[in-house]
């Protein structure tokens, strides 16, 4: 497979009818394509797609309908070659064994907020999540959950988590990683006294770790601040 660019989308050459289901049932899989067809339209992260696919020509055309700082034509395609090159071998479902091509979460919590955090609830779209700390008090900064694909996917890790601040005012997390192309973490407070608070998150950055006996995995390590305002 290749692709080549243009201002508006990309287009990935010599994609195979296998490929393209492949392809496809991933982004089911995430919910951003509801019915896959060999043309249509799909919100990835926000972000409104155009598409089509020439079984003849072998090739998939994919147009941004708008503009998006998370979505690219670039990320699109690495998707899409990712997606569809990814070897046979990889795409098991024994329980016993971890993909070698799954993603990492770990959200470290800064709370200097003044109020003790209280874990209040997760929710998970993909993969799975272990909330390490359900209180965490005002001054420590600890590891507070981490999300990875599931042991028989490959696929990403996505949803969020939440914590209280007070009675009325809750910190949530929200994680996606799904490969090098996609990923962000962000917080939100919402409630009555969440004008009182704020939140930042650094190290959004993904990282490949090697050195492991099952192979390679993709890790983010974010770090979300809580303080006053």
């Amino acid at each position: 497979m290749s692709e080549t660019m243009n201002v508006e989308g990309t287009v990935i050459e010599n994609l195979s009818r296998d490929e393209k289901d492949r392809v496809f049932a991933h982004l089911q899989s995430l919910g951003y394509l509801k019915t896959p067809a060999d043309r249509g339209a799909m919100i990835v992260m926000g972000s409104p797609l155009r598409y089509a696919y020439d079984a003849e020509a072998k090739t998939l055309e994919v147009a941004l309908l708008m503009p998006s700082k998370i979505i690219t034509a670039p990320k699109i395609a690495a998707l899409i070659e990712r997606e569809g090159r990814r070897p046979q071998s990889l795409l098991k479902d024994d329980v016993d064994e971890l993909a070698p091509a799954d993603n990492h979460v770990e959200v470290t919590l800064h709370n200097t907020s003044g109020k003790t955090l209280i874990n209040s609830e997760e929710s998970v779209s993909v993969g799975v999540l272990r909330v390490i700390e359900d209180r965490i008090e005002s001054g420590q900064e600890k590891l507070a959950f981490e999300a990875r694909s599931a042991k028989w996917s490959v696929a990403g890790a996505k949803g969020s988590v939440s914590y209280q601040i007070d009675g009325q005012t809750t910190l949530t997390i929200n994680y996606f990683l799904d490969g090098p192309p996609f990923h962000q973490c962000s917080a939100t407070i919402k409630g009555a006294n969440a004008t009182r608070y704020k939140a930042t998150v650094t190290g959004t950055e993904t990282r490949c770790v090697c050195e492991s006996d099952r192979g390679p995995w993709l890790e983010m390590t974010p770090t979300v601040k809580l303080e006053k305002a």
